[in-house]
């Protein structure tokens, strides 16, 4: 990866890779450049389709989409010459009293050639994008749908997204106030009489100042419990969302509610009932020779919940096969786990609905070679003086040298993150492993599209969307 006009590497690009490996399913994996400019994917035989973005220093423009077909054993080259940007927008987020709001994502969308750029806020609260010349909108909206933990509470921005004309060589700046609601609406979120977590609430206000709609959101905490920030006026719409529910009460949510400012409307309310039934996963456990793949651990985790019902383990039968019923709707991520072996692929990644029944996530097992992943100080022991060492480099206290970042990165996705804080933990309370192949089997290793389930942007370059905490220093 290199400068096109200088020649110098470029560490830190984003490598991003969706495949066509037979049948109906696509998978996207990813690789960070390192200090050389150097990159390396590890991809399953099939065609791919290959981009370099620059989501991390913002400076330079997303290459042409590459196509490569991979054989069984091959090895390709693909080499990238990246150009700088010319124009930028740039700005801070900050309180109305100038308190710097760090953290923040912040993205840029030029209208006329549909390239998105992406960026947090640093410590001061400053944010610097890259973006073609044109209309570009510029936004915090994701960051505030998203639920930010980075996101002061209680406040919202100011605008929340605005719209510049860019031209070659410009920089324009766009600045976003964040300030304090003034009119809160709070409620319980319930099902079978339990407080359900992880509630998305929306709420459309009506500013009677400025004669515009604002759209604010909440989530609700462990208790099911909400408030959410409102503009004075009238709510035209509140409502509430969870992957795996139907809302029963109210039907439609509650509409036209008035509210004044210092005003806290309480008691509202929603009721809610459990999907399941006719969902179900199930597939076969197989060795590389063919053979059937008995008592091999098979889990099951439902994004975004955290009841039992979204954490499912179960073991193979005799015959290398493995089910899972009555499952819930939803994002469902599957992996296997047999202590010394990988498997192929390394996850599996199914979004569930009502009716929908997959009957072929199987996997095939093989045996894992390589360092030993995990014993990051090389101590022969994988214990918890690594797990402080990985976590001193994610808070950037600490930096691993090269040979200890291979180490660290525990399920081989090319960033050290809270997946392989899971590995250490997994071995440390002996309930898995760290190998190649077999640390992190909870969670990804290459994800797959999901068109379906993500409307955050369309297009390769935009995948990143997904999975840019893995990318993004803090």
């Amino acid at each position: 990866m290199t400068d096109a006009s200088t020649g110098l590497s470029l560490p830190n690009i984003i490598i991003l890779a969706e495949g066509d490996v037979g049948g109906e399913d696509y998978y996207f994996t990813q690789a960070l450049t390192d200090e050389n400019g150097d990159y390396s994917v590890g991809v399953e035989p099939g065609t791919w389709q290959v981009v370099a973005v620059d989501y991390i220093q913002n400076e330079y423009q997303s290459s042409d989409t590459l196509a490569v077909t991979v054989g069984e054993g091959e090895t390709k080259t693909l080499n990238f010459q990246l150009q700088k940007y010319t124009s930028f927008v740039e700005g801070y987020t900050k309180k109305q009293d100038g308190t710097p709001v760090p953290g923040i994502e912040v993205i840029a969308y030029t209208l006329s050639s549909f390239k998105i750029s992406l960026g947090n806020s640093n410590e001061q609260g400053y944010y610097k994008l890259g973006v073609d010349p044109g209309q570009v909108v510029v936004s915090t909206l994701l960051a505030a749908t998203s639920q930010d933990p980075d996101w002061p509470a209680g406040y919202y921005a100011d605008p929340g997204t605005d719209t510049v004309t860019v031209t070659a060589g410009q920089t324009v700046q766009v600045d976003f106030i964040f300030k304090p609601y003034s009119a809160f609406i709070e409620g319980d979120c319930w099902v079978d009489q339990t407080g359900l977590a992880g509630v998305e609430i929306t709420a459309m206000s009506m500013d009677f100042q400025t004669f515009e709609f604002h759209i604010s959101f909440a989530v609700s905490n462990a208790q099911g419990h909400y408030r959410i920030g409102v503009m004075p006026g009238t709510v035209s719409m509140l409502t509430a969302s969870r992957d795996g529910y139907d809302m029963t009460s109210p039907l439609g949510g509650y509409m036209g509610l008035t509210i004044a400012q210092g005003q806290t409307i309480t008691g509202k309310d929603f009721t809610f009932e459990s999907i399941s039934g006719e969902m179900s996963i199930s597939g076969r456990v197989t060795y590389e020779a063919g053979g059937a793949a008995s008592n091999v651990y098979v889990v099951a985790v439902l994004d975004m919940e955290n009841s039992p019902a979204g954490y499912l383990i179960t073991s193979t039968d005799g015959s290398g096969n493995y089910r899972f019923d009555g499952l819930m709707e939803g994002d469902w991520t599957v992996g296997v786990y047999k202590e010394g072996y990988g498997s192929t692929p390394a996850m599996i990644y199914e979004f569930l609905w009502p009716g929908v029944e997959i009957t072929d996530a199987d996997f095939i097992l093989q045996a894992s070679t390589g360092v030993v992943k995990g014993d990051v100080n090389d101590d022969g022991e994988i214990d918890l003086f690594d797990l402080l060492l990985i976590v001193n480099h994610i808070l950037e206290t600490e930096t691993l040298d090269p040979d200890g970042v291979t180490k660290a990165d525990c399920n081989n996705d090319g960033a050290i993150d809270l997946l392989d804080l899971l590995g250490i933990v997994n071995v440390i309370l002996g309930t898995g492993a760290c190998e190649p192949g077999a640390c992190g089997k909870i969670v990804s290793f290459s994800r797959k599209h999901l068109g379906k389930m993500y409307s955050r942007g369309t297009g390769l370059r935009n995948q990143a969307l997904l999975n840019k905490h893995k990318f993004q220093p803090r």
